[in-house]
């Protein structure tokens, strides 16, 4: 007996991913989504959405034999790295997620620099990750802001489906994160590293750790030898340090300026977005892109509310969930209140998983250091 789909707001996420897997196994289709648009008639146009993807998807001719009909619980099956994508000659990959792989590339003949993402379109493909994709490049078809990334084109190579948008030379806001972490363990400190190095710093290890390039053999990472920490000075107290577990840290006033100057940039884009009737929903640091010049934008849209596509699931991290999306009582405007629980994690270093942004009798905002 299949058991009856959740009631809880809480698990749309679940209830959705339950849908799909009943109806791709289900043998009257109809019925099944019948009876989940029957329960939860509020989600009914999610439901319909799914199963016209999963109708989609199963009219894609089987490749590769049998091996192509694998579960891809892991993640999406691997593609054959490609070389071209319309007019752009792929260079390298440049990572990969849930719904597909990024490809660094060059635009012929302009030479201009794009990041190409990419999902697979065959029967292996979740729907869910096919909506994403087509939502995320809808969305970004509607926005146009500075600190935005936007869309440059679409289209399909194969059964791979694709979209350009500009290729950003630096690291992402949880890069610098990371990078501010690594030194905090070996023992350096942070007093002296601004903002600007700790993104140089970053974006050096991700040059360094992405895949390697197209038509380039793979093979060892040379060995950087780790730096050992200075000595501390004879002068220096023990009780100078910072007490271990203690979420504040010494920052150069001008680290934590150029931080605020990063979120003041992604707020405006924000505001922009909520104007036009875009909410992000997954913004984090790993969602936001600081160039090495120091100009901030933010990516990935694939789980964004828009007022004509808008699901009701919480599915971002709680701990960068935007108010607006939480159920409960949550501010009138979400472009007021969305950026402030991004900026505190690299700006007095409380890493993510520390601490939990918490809402304050006066909004949404770092969390109290009064005792």
């Amino acid at each position: 007996m299949i058991p009856a789909p959740p009631d809880s707001d809480s698990s749309v996420p679940e209830l959705l991913q339950q849908f799909e897997q009943e109806y791709i196994q289900a043998d009257d289709r109809k019925a099944v989504l019948e009876r989940y648009a029957a329960q939860h008639p509020e989600k009914a146009d999610s439901f319909v959405e799914i199963a016209e993807v999963v109708e989609m998807l199963n009219a894609v001719p089987l490749q590769g034999g049998p091996a192509a009909t694998a579960s891809t619980a892991g993640g999406p099956r691997r593609h054959p790295q490609p070389t071209r994508f319309g007019p752009y000659r792929v260079v390298r990959s440049i990572g990969r997620g849930g719904m597909g792989e990024v490809y660094e590339a060059i635009e012929e003949p302009l030479g201009r620099r794009v990041a190409v993402k990419t999902v697979l379109r065959s029967r292996t493909t979740s729907a869910s990750s096919m909506i994403r994709f087509e939502r995320e490049r809808k969305t970004l078809a509607r926005l146009h802001h500075t600190n935005i990334v936007p869309i440059f084109a679409t289209g399909s190579e194969g059964d791979l489906l694709y979209f350009s948008m500009p290729f950003i030379p630096g690291a992402s806001l949880g890069q610098v994160v990371k990078t501010a972490r690594s030194h905090e363990s070996t023992g350096r400190s942070l007093s002296h590293s601004s903002f600007e190095e700790l993104l140089k710093e970053a974006h050096s290890r991700t040059q360094s750790s992405s895949p390697g390039s197209a038509g380039a053999a793979p093979g060892p990472a040379p060995k950087t030898p780790v730096p050992q920490p200075p000595p501390a000075p004879p002068s220096d107290p023990p009780s100078s340090a910072p007490a271990p577990g203690s979420a504040l840290h010494p920052l150069p006033k001008g680290y934590i300026r150029t931080a605020v100057q990063v979120m003041a940039a992604v707020a405006e884009g924000l505001h922009h977005a909520h104007e036009v009737g875009v909410i992000h929903r997954d913004l984090k640091p790993s969602n936001i892109m600081v160039e090495t010049g120091g100009h901030a934008w933010v990516l990935d849209f694939g789980l964004a509310a828009v007022a004509t596509m808008g699901d009701g699931a919480i599915q971002a991290p709680l701990a960068y969930a935007v108010p607006a999306v939480i159920p409960g009582p949550t501010p009138h405007s979400p472009s007021a209140r969305s950026a402030p629980p991004r900026t505190w994690p690299p700006s007095n270093n409380a890493m993510p998983g520390r601490q939990t942004p918490a809402p304050t009798s006066g909004g949404w905002g770092p969390p109290s250091t009064s005792s």
